[in-house]
Parts: structure tokens; sequence; C-alpha cells
């Protein structure tokens, strides 16, 4: 069906047997195809579901910009479980309470947030799992095919985007497939993107943009 609207990571490996060569993202110099990127959605899937992930589990992106906060960003729906991107310019402590907040079972991070992190295992007293992004995709490698990955529809919730808490404690927002998806499409209808387009993106990915 021409407006069917699949769930995010479906949507990523249809992309990646249509146009599989052609570049999702550019950073720091290297491009990445949709196979590519799609690849390591899996990998990162994969990796969660060894490690005992349920479908609806919460899991933290706590990271600067780069590809593969975006492969996990993918990863982490395609295994079943909830998004929940964490600015990464906060406090320990406020991140901290974002994590209890929302229940958040594993926390992936880059370099740059190493130090929050080490203090959040100091304090950390729910046995959350702490994973380098990097060091997950350099390596943990899936052994054998791929298995068959939990299947998510349009109205299963995503992502959750805490607020700000500038007038209070922060409060998670729940964005389902859909949300995401029709966001997209309305912002095409508006500013007429073509295949052609590219787009350089300043701000933070955690970002609600």
């Amino acid at each position: 069906m021409k407006n069917e609207i699949l769930p995010l990571d479906q949507m990523l490996g249809e992309q990646a047997r249509q146009i599989s060569r052609k570049t999702f993202v550019k950073f720091e110099s290297k491009k990445y195809s949709y196979r590519e990127m799609d690849r390591l959605a899996s990998v990162f899937a994969v990796f969660l579901l060894e490690r005992g992930l349920r479908r609806g589990d919460r899991v933290a992106l706590l990271s600067c910009n780069c590809h593969e906060y975006l492969a996990a960003y993918f990863g982490i729906i395609r295994a079943g479980g909830c998004v929940l991107p964490v600015n990464n310019m906060l406090t320990h402590e406020e991140v901290d309470f974002i994590l209890q907040d929302a229940g958040v079972t594993t926390v992936f991070y880059d370099a740059e947030c190493s130090n929050t992190v080490h203090k959040l295992r100091q304090r950390d007293l729910e046995s959350r799992q702490y994973h380098a992004l990097s060091e997950t995709v350099r390596k943990f490698s899936p052994s054998g095919p791929l298995p068959e990955f939990p299947r998510s529809n349009p109205d299963d919730v995503s992502t959750i985007l805490y607020t700000s808490g500038t007038t209070g404690r922060p409060k998670g927002a729940l964005l389902t497939h859909r949300n995401i998806i029709s966001n997209a499409l309305a912002s095409n209808e508006v500013i007429h993107i073509s295949p052609k387009d590219r787009f350089v993106v300043f701000l933070p990915l955690f970002h609600s943009f």
C-alpha cells in the first residue's frame, strides 16, 4: 500500500533493500550506506537480545553525534526495545533521575560521556548495563544467521523524549513510530524534499528535531 506506515526499523530495512548503496549518512568524511546502517542496526539488535532485552525495555543513548548513535537507535527498536535519547550535557545527577524515572535497563554511551557513566555506575543500585557504542561495534559480531526479530507495529512506542525540566522535574513524552513518521511526512510536504537534497545536522541527535 502506498500510504502504509511501517515501523522505523522496517523502513530502514526496506530502504537498504531498495537503495542499498545510497549514502544514508556521512560522518567525519566517511560515508555509510543504507545497507551498512541496516547491518549495524542488526548488530546492536542481536547484541541486546543476547543480553536478555525484553520487549518494551527502555534503552538510553548517552552520546555525542556519531554514526553508531544512529545504528544503535534503529537496533534498539529492531530488538523490541524503546529508545531514550539523553541530553549528554546534563550532570550525572540529572541523567540518573531520567534513567530511574524511565526504568532504563541498558545505556549505550560514547567516550565523551565516559566520565558521566563512571559516576552513574558508582551510584547505580539497579544493576543497569552500560556499553560503549564503539566497543560494541568493534568487538561484537553476530555468529550464524540473524534471528527473527520482534515485530513492532506503527502504534508501538519507539522513543521517549524527556523535557528540559525548566519548570520542574523532566517528564518523558512517549512517541510512537507513527508519530515520528507522520511528522517527517508532513515536513516533506511543506519543504518539498527531493532525493538530491542533503541535510547538515548541527543540532545534537538527542534533540526533539
